[in-house]
């Protein structure tokens, strides 16, 4: 019993903080949840754990997205002092590290994955964003991190994704506000 208080309680913090927009083929308590609902959010954690996370990261991407179109004074990157988001938007002049995106945890991921496993190196050439300057990309970051794990995530539920369809999602993920500010050529 209080075991599942504890995850219930655990599921309830972690509601979307913003409300997402529904689907037409959003069941009710998928909508109930994308939109907030405490109740729709725990009856989705009961049925359907993965549709739940799915709803949980696009909540978190969109929340981050809104706050870096909202941010006006500085971006913290973690190297030194914060820049606009805004400034130097000329792709031409990105002189920041190169992000590799086959990264340890991306690459223990591909091996395990039963189509995949063989086709890429560690820290992969073919595989590199340019970051805009060294404050957008210095090390392996908090963001950068997420990242890795999230691909890696993806990867693990997407077990006969073929390397197109791997090379789409990394394109649609470095397409994302979030990373074009980071990124601005993308991959």
């Amino acid at each position: 019993m209080h075991a599942g208080l504890l995850a219930l309680s655990l599921v309830l913090s972690q509601v979307p903080p913003i409300p997402l927009p529904c689907a037409p083929s959003d069941s009710t308590v998928v909508c109930g949840c994308k939109q907030g609902s405490e109740s729709a959010c725990a009856a989705l954690a009961e049925g359907d754990a993965e549709a739940l996370k799915a709803i949980l990261r696009l909540a978190a991407t969109v929340k981050a997205a809104d706050e870096l179109q909202k941010a006006t004074v500085s971006v913290d990157t973690g190297c030194g002092v914060g820049q606009s988001p805004q400034q130097d938007d000329d792709q031409a002049k990105c002189t920041g590290q190169e992000h590799h995106i086959i990264s340890m945890t991306v690459w223990k991921a591909l091996e395990r994955h039963r189509v995949l496993r063989g086709l890429y190196r560690y820290r992969d050439p073919r595989f590199v964003a340019q970051a805009k300057d060294l404050k957008a990309h210095c090390g392996w970051q908090g963001w950068h991190r997420n990242t890795d794990a999230e691909i890696a995530d993806w990867l693990e539920r997407h077990r006969d994704a073929t390397a197109e369809q791997f090379a789409a999602y990394l394109r649609e993920v470095f397409s994302r506000p979030e990373l074009r500010l980071r990124f601005p050529n993308g991959f």
